[in-house]
């Protein structure tokens, strides 16, 4: 009977396992989904504010403007902005918020295991911060 029980046990904790890991993929499935989504709309929205933006500096240039400069290079000038707001920035934004994401989640998990270790990390987060100004004082002393 003792045997039997503890087969059951087993067999709910196998399955309350299994249930919590497939909350976690789902959860992680569905941010990443909204993260995409809202990396495309970000990136729509600036590229309709550069075109925007772009369009009104071209159209208030004054003539002499256009007589100097070749229209070659305006059009490249107007291509590799928009390439840039729509390739470049948006291949560095999502590694970085990846990044960001991971290490908060990290952050709960730690602090949710061992609750002192947030002590700790608000003692060397002051102690960064100061560091940190300190740092960018020298920096801009050095340039």
């Amino acid at each position: 009977n003792n045997s039997n029980n503890d087969d059951e046990n087993e067999v709910d904790d196998f399955f309350w396992y299994c249930s919590r890991m497939s909350i976690a993929a789902l959860c992680s499935i569905i941010c990443s989904f909204i993260g995409s989504i809202t990396l495309v709309i970000a990136s729509l929205f600036a590229s309709y504010e550069l075109n925007k933006s772009l369009i009104y500096s071209l159209t208030r240039a004054p003539i002499k403007f256009f007589d100097i400069t070749p229209i070659g290079r305006i059009i490249n000038r107007c291509t590799k902005d928009i390439y840039t707001i729509d390739n470049k920035i948006s291949q560095a934004i999502v590694p970085f918020l990846t990044v960001v994401v991971q290490l908060i989640f990290t952050f709960i998990v730690i602090i949710r295991a061992v609750p002192i270790f947030l002590i700790g990390l608000l003692i060397f987060s002051i102690l960064f911060y100061f560091v940190q100004k300190m740092y960018r004082k020298v920096a801009r002393e050095v340039k």
